[in-house]
């Protein structure tokens, strides 16, 4: 990896360890025994899992705009991802 991807890369696992401590501090110290290829992918498995369950239990948000939000996961593999390129700012 270039310079500048590695310290990408590195950020961007930074942001993800933190907000898991935050998020989920059990879950974190549990991440020692993921494998490290796939430690980024389990954990954000993880967050996804937390944000649609607190999506599909809110009585904040109308019935119909939690169905939109957990829908997205039905979305296939890195239409995400590219949706968030073409936003302003999007990473």
């Amino acid at each position: 990896m270039s310079g500048d991807t590695t310290n990408t890369h590195s950020l961007k696992q930074a942001l993800l360890r933190d907000l898991l401590k935050r998020v989920s501090r059990l879950f974190y110290t549990t991440l020692v025994v993921v494998p490290a290829d796939v430690r980024d992918q389990v954990s954000l498995a993880y967050l996804f899992a937390r944000a649609a369950d607190t999506i599909a239990d809110t009585e904040l948000i109308d019935p119909g705009a939690r169905e939109a939000g957990i829908a997205i996961a039905t979305l296939p593999p890195g239409s995400l991802q590219r949706m968030i390129r073409r936003l302003p700012g999007g990473v």
